[in-house]
């Protein structure tokens, strides 16, 4: 192989990694040619390098590559770990295929449970962190707040503690739908969790809620950012620029 080129299937891991952490989401065509490299070097990907590509392709919202991609693997008889389904629902969730993202996780659910190592181990998968995380955002970013809020809640039962990242999702989702209700009851979960609202949340809500007009929220949730003394980074100046544009900007910051 020529010098340079990733060679086994660490380095291919590393390669997807810096890719999917890059500020610039991966063309789905860049994914292609690391997969027929990896198959012209004779590359079996692992569990590991299969959910790091179908992250990369989800980055792109190329819902046909992940699906196919997953067909692949089952084909290629990858052991159906709670990793790999977690991986799974989570590329779905991102390419805005909820429903099916939900049809994943029932059929993998009733299943015969596979262990890390690829063993049998005879029972059903049972949901960790990352299932709920991944189900509780493919639904937000489906306008399911209704599911997203009622998983939150079996996820509190089943032992797992809610973080800004879940909350801020379901406010998005809430906000997007105009559904008041929803957004206030989202956002007291914070306040009862001892959660503390970050910059992406601000950001967020700020921009979905400009696409509605309701600039007296607008005003409000400026405000408390301001107030909140968070540190605003050159992307999400330019996100807040573009929502509010140059004269309210200047004006309320």
């Amino acid at each position: 192989s020529r010098r340079g080129l990733p060679t086994d299937v660490f380095s291919f891991a590393a390669l997807l990694t810096a890719l999917c952490k890059s500020h610039t989401p991966p063309q789905p065509q860049e994914v292609d040619q690391i997969q027929d490299q990896m198959a012209k070097m004779g590359v079996q990907p692992d569990a590991h390098v299969f959910t790091l590509l179908l992250r990369a392709y989800s980055l792109s919202h190329s819902s046909g590559r992940v699906q196919a991609l997953a067909a692949n693997m089952h084909h290629k008889g990858l052991p159906r770990t709670l990793q790999v389904v977690n991986a799974h629902i989570d590329a779905l969730g991102r390419c805005g295929e909820w429903e099916e993202a939900e049809v994943i996780w029932k059929e993998a659910s009733s299943a015969p449970a596979w262990s890390p190592g690829g063993s049998l181990v005879g029972r059903q998968l049972a949901p960790d962190r990352a299932t709920f995380c991944a189900r509780v955002h493919a639904l937000c970013r489906g306008g399911q707040g209704a599911g997203a809020g009622a998983l939150l809640e079996d996820m509190q039962a089943a032992g797992y503690s809610l973080d800004i990242q879940l909350v801020t999702s379901l406010c998005l989702c809430h906000a997007r739908q105009e559904d008041w209700q929803g957004l206030v009851k989202a956002q007291a979960l914070m306040h009862t969790h001892g959660l503390k609202p970050d910059q992406p949340y601000y950001v967020g809500l700020i921009t979905e809620l400009t696409k509605g007009n309701h600039w007296n929220h607008v005003e409000e949730l400026v405000l408390r950012l301001k107030e909140s003394n968070l540190e605003i980074d050159s992307n999400s100046f330019s996100l807040l620029l573009n929502a509010l544009g140059a004269e309210r900007m200047t004006n309320w910051f």
